[in-house]
């Protein structure tokens, strides 16, 4: 570690790093022209082979602010564990090594009221090439959200709430409930990790900033072509029943049951759908994933407490997908169009 503060910062920004070299100037650029200057900015090289862990060591030496922790390989939910643990400040925030914010992000959080648990701010999804805007999540606010369901129902409708970036965390708090990012989870930690946190909170506030500028790659596309990505254990894991104990402590209300499944169900739409539309696989490879897929015990509990819970008769998506059989379900998808498929799954 280098450069360590004798003072307490008011925030850590915890950044993970791995290799990230071709962004991470613009990244910690970024930190560098915030206007709230009282902070310090965690780098966790997470055992980078590239020139990362260097870049890193150059900000450090430049700007006592910066502080480089050098690791074995461990993942990015052990690195921002790392981070929590070697932080000094009494808020916590994160940013990813491939993203960037705008110049007053540390500020709309910080700005946000002292007493608060956490504090919610929108984002930016910005494509790689261009630095167009595709996408904005704005907050409304600013409001302070009720505990227990009515302000979980609202923190679900916010499309930013599962993630830890554009947020502000209180560190006494996570340590206190030894909350931390799940490191043998690879799909889905964010969420884990988020909902075991509101379930600890008394007063969470929004503020209507979007700061967070988060980068759209390409390579994200060549990602999925991946048959791994599609892996019916990676994707149906124990912490899919973790994040569901969480959130039900967080709401304390019944009512959450229909939501919980609802989420889960719409992410299975998006995996399904994504699947088929996978220019990279053959017509047999979509078809074996599928049935592997839908034949998993997750799937057939996911359906299970869809209908339970579910008001009305179920669409004739949930009917097909509910014979199990990734062959027919296929058949479906490219009977009714891949797109029409897509369009009903926005609607859903």
């Amino acid at each position: 570690m280098t450069n360590a503060r004798t003072d307490a910062p008011g925030i850590s920004l915890i950044v993970p790093v791995y290799n990230v070299e071709a962004y991470l100037h613009r990244c910690l650029d970024s930190v560098l022209a915030q206007k709230f200057t009282d902070f310090e900015a965690i780098l966790v090289d997470d055992g980078s082979t590239d020139a990362s862990g260097r870049i890193c060591d150059e900000y450090a030496e430049k700007d006592a602010r910066f502080r480089v922790i050098h690791k074995q390989n461990g993942g990015v939910s052990s690195a921002r564990n790392m981070g929590i643990q070697a932080s000094g400040g009494g808020y916590i925030a994160f940013l990813d090594s491939d993203d960037a914010v705008g110049e007053g992000y540390l500020a709309s959080l910080v700005g946000g009221p002292a007493d608060a648990d956490l504090v919610v701010g929108g984002y930016r999804m910005l494509e790689q090439e261009s630095g167009e805007t595709v996408y904005a999540c704005r907050i409304p606010g600013p409001e302070t959200l009720e505990r227990g369901y009515d302000g979980i129902k609202r923190l679900f409708a916010l499309k930013s709430f599962v993630f830890p970036f554009a947020k502000r965390f209180s560190r006494e708090l996570l340590l206190r409930h030894g909350i931390a990012f799940p490191e043998k989870v690879s799909l889905g930690e964010d969420a884990i990790f988020m909902a075991q946190y509101i379930g600890v909170c008394q007063k969470i506030c929004l503020t209507p900033q979007n700061e967070y500028l988060y980068y759209k790659y390409t390579a994200e596309r060549r990602l999925t072509s991946d048959p791994r990505f599609y892996d019916a254990d990676t994707y149906f894991n124990r912490g899919q029943l973790v994040y569901n104990d969480a959130m039900r402590k967080a709401a304390n209300d019944a009512r959450i049951e229909r939501d919980l499944w609802e989420g889960h169900w719409l992410g299975v739409q998006y995996k399904i759908t994504d699947l088929f539309g996978e220019d990279a696989f053959s017509a047999r490879e979509k078809r074996r994933l599928l049935d592997r897929f839908v034949k998993h015990e997750m799937f057939g509990t996911i359906l299970e407490n869809l209908e339970k819970t579910a008001e009305g008769k179920p669409d004739r998506f949930v009917r097909v997908c509910k014979t199990r059989n990734g062959r027919i379900i296929y058949l479906y998808l490219k009977a009714v169009g891949f797109k029409n498929a897509v369009m009903r799954r926005r609607k859903s």
